[in-house]
């Protein structure tokens, strides 16, 4: 894949750019932290708070930075730090979502879809990593689910 570097004086040249095939967001390295810093809210939880109620009406993608996070709907799954959700009503509001609730406290980023715009338009590696990781991680949710596209 290729990208253009905006900062050349000369004009855009083609930069490489390497691409993920992780599931978590693994690949960010310092940079890729910032920017996603840069263009998301950062939320800090008490223990025993709740942190998504099923009907939360704001669709943003959350990601824990600090602590655990237990994600209901469909099962019960625990996430640490790396791990994202609200992935559903992210990219289609009128989906329902997980609840999400913290025994022990947590920090967590919320990127809404203009933060990710943002981010795609001015920190472009931050974004087709991320991205990159969310269609990773759904594809295997639907595979495990038993469904192929």
């Amino acid at each position: 894949m290729e990208m253009f570097e905006y900062n050349d004086p000369a004009g855009a040249k083609p930069v490489a750019v390497s691409q993920t095939q992780s599931v978590s967001l693994s690949e960010f390295g310092p940079e890729e932290w910032a920017a996603l810093r840069e263009f998301a809210a950062e939320r800090r939880y008490k223990p025993g708070a709740v942190i998504l109620p099923a009907a939360d009406p704001e669709a943003g993608l959350n990601i824990v930075m600090e602590g655990e996070v237990q994600v209901a709907g469909g099962g019960e799954t625990s996430l640490g730090p790396g791990g994202m959700f609200g992935i559903s009503r992210f990219f289609d509001p009128a989906l329902q979502d997980v609840a999400a609730a913290t025994s022990a406290g947590a920090a967590v980023l919320v990127l809404t879809q203009a933060g990710l715009t943002r981010m795609a338009a001015w920190r472009p590696r931050a974004g087709i990593l991320l991205l990159t990781a969310l269609g990773t991680l759904l594809c295997r949710q639907l595979h495990d689910a038993g469904r192929r596209f």
